[in-house]
């Protein structure tokens, strides 16, 4: 009897110990400090970017005949080609969900097309270079914004016609 009751206090000092210092875990001090949220993302700032792809499109000349929006129609072509630029611009982000903002882009095109025109004339048209400056309006959602935007564009464009060069040759009649 004496073995179960030394066993016996034996096995309640250890619990008793292990209690004691499961207690005492729950009201140590904090190791490591509390994180604080994220900052909420901020769209203001200054920006510059590049872009390359393609373009195309429909030319559609026409001789105005006067006065009442009446024309003749002379050619109607396609162009395409190659385009490369850059752009610029800063946003102002003036409260948590608006946003104020202006852009500048530049593009070197290389955008051509023909076709025949009045008979004997072929018409052509080239884009050299384009342009536009544009203001921004918008709503922020953290990293998603959803825009009005609105500006100006310009344009190098040559438009024009030359006369189709007929050649007699031993094949005959060639244009």
């Amino acid at each position: 009897m004496r073995m179960r009751k030394g066993a016996l206090s034996l096995f309640s000092a250890v619990a008793g110990l292990t209690m004691a210092s499961i207690s005492q875990a729950a009201d140590m001090p904090v190791k490591a400090p509390r994180l604080a949220a994220p900052a909420a993302f901020n769209w203001s700032g200054f920006y510059i970017g590049g872009h390359v792809g393609g373009a195309w499109g429909t030319v559609e000349s026409e001789i105005p005949l006067g006065y009442g929006g009446y024309a003749f129609p002379v050619s109607s072509h396609t162009i395409n080609g190659f385009v490369a630029g850059g752009q610029a611009g800063i946003n102002w982000q003036v409260n948590p969900w608006l946003v104020f903002g202006i852009e500048a882009q530049f593009s070197w095109t290389d955008l051509k097309g023909s076709a025949p025109c009045i008979v004997v004339f072929k018409c052509t048209t080239e884009v050299n270079w384009l342009g536009t400056l544009a203001g921004r309006v918008g709503y922020a959602m953290d990293r998603t914004m959803i825009y009005i935007k609105g500006g100006v564009a310009w344009a190098l464009l040559l438009a024009f016609a030359a006369l189709v060069a007929w050649k007699i040759g031993a094949s005959g009649l060639r244009m």
